[in-house]
């Protein structure tokens, strides 16, 4: 499988808008929103997604890697019940990995099925 793996999409952590200039519980007051704006395009930037690579490529990718998780837990199961050697935490955390990959695939379906429908409902 060519492109972004599964493993590689990290959380984008968000600054703390009530920290001041001298970070968490600095001196008080709201961050600068051009900084917060700046740190968080700079997080962005520093993904390692190729340039052209377009949405639907992407969520191919994505549906693929949420199959093959899939797939390893199923086969990761199938293994401790047929009595090899693999052990319980091996085959509970494949399975915890493949569901949660799942629920984030089934969000991101409802989060397009909900911008198609809001982008229906503009009048023209």
């Amino acid at each position: 499988m060519n492109g972004i793996p599964l493993g590689a999409v990290r959380p984008l952590t968000l600054p703390s808008l009530t920290d001041g200039p001298g970070g968490a519980g600095g001196a008080g007051g709201l961050a600068d929103p051009s900084q917060i704006g700046a740190k968080l395009a700079n997080d962005i930037k520093s993904l390692d997604i190729p340039q052209g690579t377009d949405f639907s490529s992407l969520l191919g990718e994505f549906v693929n890697s949420v199959q093959t998780l899939g797939t390893r837990a199923e086969a990761a199961k199938d293994a401790f019940l047929q009595g090899q050697d693999i052990d319980l935490h091996e085959v509970m955390i494949a399975g915890e990995e493949s569901g949660i990959a799942f629920d984030l695939l089934l969000e991101i379906r409802n989060k397009l099925i909900e911008a198609y429908k809001e982008i229906i409902r503009m009048p023209l």
